[in-house]
């Protein structure tokens, strides 16, 4: 799997406007600043594009999953950002807060639906179909156990090949951070890098 320049300079526009609205949206609920310091897209095969290198995270993450037909989404969160960004978000819901059981992964699977919901409407829409997202699973380790734990929800076929995205995203009010990550199947890919052509 190979993305043209022009399929490659799409993708990446759609992601970080998609990324840019849902940093203004968790801005308006957290009332923090969030901005998207980084980001790229990369081809390869699956285990290669979602094998995290331990990076300078050490410790325990929160990972939160979603799933879309052909692909999958993953945010990571070092504890300490997870925590801050959580309380973030549940001070700005106010009484709201009291209904999320387990806070703080409750809250984090919410902000991470803020996070994902747009990237992934906005794949539907290049695409010209709809795309449903399932729910947000939580889960707490090390960021290596975690991307792989991702790569294992990832549905491949004969072709192993995947476009995968990373983003950063950052909060200096808090502070607090998160990576966003993503990889679509080659079959997925196909269809989206037709329509970035198109």
């Amino acid at each position: 799997m190979t993305l043209s320049p022009k399929a490659r300079e799409s993708l990446l526009g759609l992601v970080r406007r998609s990324l840019a609205e849902s940093a203004a949206r968790l801005s308006a609920i957290s009332k923090t600043s969030w901005d998207v310091p980084s980001l790229e897209v990369s081809t390869g095969s699956a285990e290669e594009g979602l094998s995290l290198p331990a990076g300078k995270d050490g410790g325990s993450h929160y990972g939160v999953y979603f799933i879309i037909p052909g692909g999958v989404f993953l945010v990571l969160y070092p504890q300490e950002s997870g925590a801050a960004v959580a309380h973030a978000f549940m001070s700005g819901l106010g009484s709201e807060a009291k209904a999320l059981p387990d806070l703080e992964p409750s809250a984090l699977g919410e902000v991470s639906n803020i996070l994902i919901n747009t990237v992934s409407s906005a794949i539907g829409d290049a695409c010209g179909m709809l795309v449903f997202l399932s729910a947000p699973e939580v889960r707490k380790g090390d960021r290596t156990e975690l991307s792989h734990s991702a790569f294992d929800r990832l549905v491949v076929r004969e072709d192993p090949s995947v476009v995968v995205g990373r983003a950063e995203m950052a909060s200096p009010d808090l502070p607090g951070r998160c990576s966003v990550f993503f990889a679509l199947n080659s079959a997925m890919a196909g269809q989206l890098a037709g329509a970035l052509e198109g």
